[in-house]
């Protein structure tokens, strides 16, 4: 019998494996096929917010710094714009949220699979680890000072209302890690400073919700927000103090607002759509606020920008002849269709472009001015404005 010569022996080493290679080949090939086939089979994709823009194709480079930076170009659109990429962002953190961690660094998973937004201080406000120094508290209790004195000589009330942090309102909720009971915070020094002072102009609705809470739905697990049963009980709170000024404007019955059930478009639900799992968890809950803030033709903006935070006028259907400055940030959505039935005028400026608007004080001559802050925000609300003092003759 003829031994296989070193050519022989050489071919079968080469065959063999090239044979091998063939299912391997045609497996790849189907996957990247599927891939690309999936988006046709009109399976309802996924809703992310990312808050940011996604990579789009480079343009052809012009330059060697553009040439250098194709790479890197390609890589980020070949990611974002990879076909099934939405469904398995999902779907992967849908699963961890199962499994009780998130998949964001803005979202913790508590108990009970309540979420919680992270501003990068592992919600170090609620477990009472941010404190103010006295300077910080007795500056904040000076701002305040500054801008009621201010709003009076303009023949404007001034009042602060307090948006409360989930966290602060349902601690059994909190991750395991976080104390399960609520605790003293900054919050609570600065509301006792101001008041020590004589100021009764911050309004702190969480005594009400803390009371109300086990009788109806003020928050839920997948925002960050109060629902519209929560919402209502700041408006009462808010209104209740300001009717103490301006008896015309006391709060009115729940009953005179229509209320919007379930998951109709505009629902609060930022931390599920953070994670990228709304559309596979329940959203039970009440709210007053839609996705348009006001009738187009009824708002005046006052910039370009014609987003919700862009300061804008809204003229209302109320006939008090009441004029509003509303200085806000998101917890104010679910209030704005309540305010909206007392005054007739309703300026509002998100506190990204200033904790307090001069400018908007002058120009409108407001009769009730608030500034709404959520808790995690409120040291940062109250810096003192030396232009806002009466400078002697």
């Amino acid at each position: 019998m003829d031994q296989p010569t070193a050519r022989t022996a050489d071919k079968n080493l080469v065959v063999s494996p090239s044979r091998n290679w063939w299912p391997l080949t045609l497996s790849f090939a189907a996957i990247i096929l599927a891939v690309h086939l999936f988006p046709y089979l009109k399976i309802s994709k996924p809703t992310i917010a990312e808050n940011r823009v996604l990579s789009t194709a480079p343009r052809f480079p012009t330059s060697l710094d553009d040439w250098s930076s194709i790479p890197s170009k390609l890589d980020s659109f070949v990611i974002d714009q990879f076909p099934v990429r939405t469904y398995l962002i999902s779907g992967i953190n849908y699963l961890r949220y199962k499994l009780g961690y998130s998949g964001s660094n803005k979202v913790i998973v508590g108990k009970d699979g309540w979420l919680f937004y992270d501003d990068g201080g592992y919600l170090a406000l609620g477990a009472g680890h941010q404190k103010l120094e006295k300077e910080g508290i007795d500056n904040w209790v000076q701002g305040l000072s500054q801008r009621i004195r201010y709003s009076q000589r303009n023949g404007a009330k001034f009042y602060f209302l307090l948006g409360p942090i989930k966290e602060d309102i349902y601690p059994e909720y909190r991750p395991a890690w976080m104390p399960s009971e609520r605790v003293r915070t900054e919050v609570d020094d600065i509301i006792a400073a101001a008041q020590a002072a004589g100021y009764d102009q911050v309004i702190d609705p969480r005594p009400a919700i803390l009371d109300q809470k086990s009788q109806q739905k003020l928050y839920d697990e997948y925002d960050t927000h109060w629902t519209g049963l929560g919402a209502y009980i700041g408006y009462e709170a808010l209104m209740s103090r300001i009717a103490k000024d301006l008896p015309s404007l006391a709060p009115l019955p729940i009953t005179a607002f229509q209320p919007v059930h379930g998951g109709i478009g505009g629902v609060p639900r930022n931390l599920s759509l953070m994670l990228g799992i709304d559309d596979f968890v329940a959203h039970d809950r009440v709210t007053f606020a839609t996705a348009i803030t006001h009738d187009p033709k009824k708002t005046t903006f006052l910039s370009n920008d014609h987003s919700w935070v862009a300061p804008q006028v809204l003229h209302t259907d109320a006939k008090t002849g009441k004029t509003l400055l509303l200085l806000r940030d998101s917890f104010a959505s679910e209030l704005l269709p309540m305010l909206k039935e007392q005054f007739e005028t309703i300026i509002t400026a998100h506190v990204q472009d200033g904790f307090f608007r001069k400018d908007l004080v002058e120009q409108f001559k407001p009769d009730v001015i608030v500034v709404e802050v959520i808790e995690s925000g409120i040291r940062h609300s109250m810096r003192e404005m030396p232009e806002l003092e009466l400078k002697a003759d």
